[in-house]
């Protein structure tokens, strides 16, 4: 889930400035598959990588164009926004995935890493994700 907004600053018709903020939000749910390679594999060293396909269903609030008018006569102080989606707010997406991971085992049990995950579908969209991880092996 994201979530953020835009300001938008103008001048009114009397020279007066208007502040103004468009609030948007985003969220998916994303599936993903994954072949990974172990480079480096022992008991306390796991250094990998992995390539795979993802797909994401998306729905957001975000405006792809953010237009504004003033009003005229009576009402010249007001501004109209306007806010245009040229694509459907909601989006099934297929992509593709690489990253890279590494991980040390302190005692056999505990371990501690970093993960490096970059991605990219049809639609144009990129992340790129770093993340650390602590986890206790069984």
């Amino acid at each position: 889930m994201h979530s953020g907004f835009a300001k938008a600053n103008f001048v009114g018709n009397n020279g007066q400035s208007i502040r103004t903020e468009v609030h948007y939000s985003t969220k998916a749910f994303q599936g993903n598959m994954a072949l990974g390679f172990s480079f480096i594999r022992n008991q306390k060293h796991n250094l990998e990588g992995r390539v795979g396909t993802l797909v994401r269903y998306q729905t957001t609030t975000n405006p792809e164009v953010m237009n504004s008018s003033y009003g005229s006569g009576i009402s010249s102080n007001i501004v109209n926004t306007y806010l245009d989606r040229y694509f459907t707010p909601k989006s099934l997406a297929f992509g593709g995935l690489a990253s890279i991971s590494y991980d040390y085992t302190f005692d056999g049990k505990i371990f501690m890493g970093v993960n490096g995950h970059l991605q990219y579908d049809f639609h144009k969209d990129a992340l790129n994700i770093f993340s650390l991880v602590v986890g206790k092996r069984f």
